[in-house]
């Protein structure tokens, strides 16, 4: 039996798991995804290849496991921001500061980075990473919808969509791309506060039709 390093063989495994997505995180982000391959991996956490096999069956799943393991707290804060009782305009602004605090917490440039290199992994590896990302972006969809809707219930005489009105798909769209961009800046060492401020102003910008209705009834 393996000498393990910890007091009982999960704790063990659990520890083994974690150095071997740290170290894979360091080399995709220096080397790439298509460039690092497992003897990489396993020479950084100082296993043997067919060691590396008994937690991983290859580099894409480390990479799936890795954001997952990334992204859980961020998708319990989300969860929280949806749900808190608060209008959906401070509800959207709560979304982009714990996104973007999540991309500095996260090692501010690594997270773009392996982000955009998706598609040098399986269809397999990138339908999980598709989960993720939706898992974050489908409550925005619908904060934004709530945003537009809660001004139609207050006595907005245009239909949603209209020249005069907000189209909840459309915000919804610009406020993502917005934020996109406004991760790649932190990644590219812009300061978080400066992209949140703008992200802030690009929001009130982009549902400023649905604000206004709001704020006069």
């Amino acid at each position: 039996m393996p000498r393990i390093s910890a007091p009982t063989v999960r704790e063990h495994v659990a520890r083994q798991e974690r150095a071997i997505l740290d170290a894979a995180a360091d080399l995709f982000a220096t080397r790439g995804v298509a460039d690092t391959d497992l003897a990489d991996i396993a020479r950084a956490v100082g296993l043997a290849r067919s060691s590396l096999y008994r937690y991983f069956p290859d580099k894409d799943h480390i990479l799936a496991a890795w954001l997952g393991h990334e992204i859980q707290p961020l998708e319990a804060e989300v969860a929280r921001i949806e749900t808190d009782d608060l209008p959906a305009i401070e509800r959207i602004d709560a979304w982009i500061e714990a996104v973007l605090d999540w991309v500095g917490r996260s090692g501010g440039d690594l997270l773009p980075r392996l982000l955009a290199q998706v598609g040098a992994v399986t269809a397999e590896v990138q339908e999980v990473i598709g989960t993720f990302e939706a898992q974050l972006r489908e409550p925005l969809r619908r904060m934004v919808a709530d945003a537009v809707g809660s001004a139609v219930d207050a006595g907005a005489d245009e239909p949603v969509g209209s020249q005069a009105g907000t189209d909840p798909v459309l915000a919804a769209d610009l406020l993502l791309g917005a934020v996109d961009a406004g991760i790649d800046a932190v990644g590219r060492g812009a300061p978080t506060e400066v992209v949140r401020g703008a992200l802030g102003t690009m929001t009130r910008a982009v549902l400023g039709p649905a604000e206004a209705r709001t704020a006069a009834a």
